[in-house]
C-alpha cells in the first residue's frame, strides 16, 4: 500500500511538473491526474525544471485554511469534518542554488 501511494505521489508530481511549463494548475487537471474523489488542492509552481509542491486533498473529509505560503513553503491547516480534530501540513521545498538557499533560510 505505501509503495503504490509513493508511485502515485511520484506520478501526479511528474503530471504537475510537465503542466506548470505551460500554465497554471486548474481543478479539471487535478481531477484528470487524480482520483475523482481529490477535489481540492493547493501548490508552489515550479521554476523551470527545479522546485515546485503540491498539496492535494479530499474536501469531502477535511476543511482547510492556507495559513502561511511563499516561493519555498505552504502552511495548511486542516480539520476533520467527523471530528473537528485539526493540525497544520507544511510542505516545504528547499533550493538548491546558493543564492536561493540565503534567501530560503532568512
Amino acid at each position: 500500500m505505501l509503495l503504490e501511494i509513493v508511485l502515485w505521489t511520484a506520478t501526479v508530481m511528474w503530471f504537475v511538473s510537465k503542466r506548470q511549463r505551460n500554465s497554471l494548475l486548474t481543478l479539471m487537471f487535478i481531477k484528470n491526474i487524480c482520483p475523482t474523489s481529490f477535489d481540492a488542492f493547493d501548490y508552489i509552481p515550479s521554476v523551470g525544471a527545479s522546485g515546485g509542491t503540491i498539496v492535494i486533498w479530499k474536501s469531502s473529509l477535511f476543511s482547510s485554511t492556507t495559513i502561511f505560503h511563499n516561493e519555498f513553503c505552504m502552511s495548511i491547516e486542516f480539520t476533520l469534518m467527523h471530528n473537528n480534530d485539526s493540525w497544520i501540513l507544511s510542505n516545504i521545498y528547499a533550493p538548491c542554488v546558493a543564492t536561493e538557499k540565503r534567501i530560503f533560510l532568512n
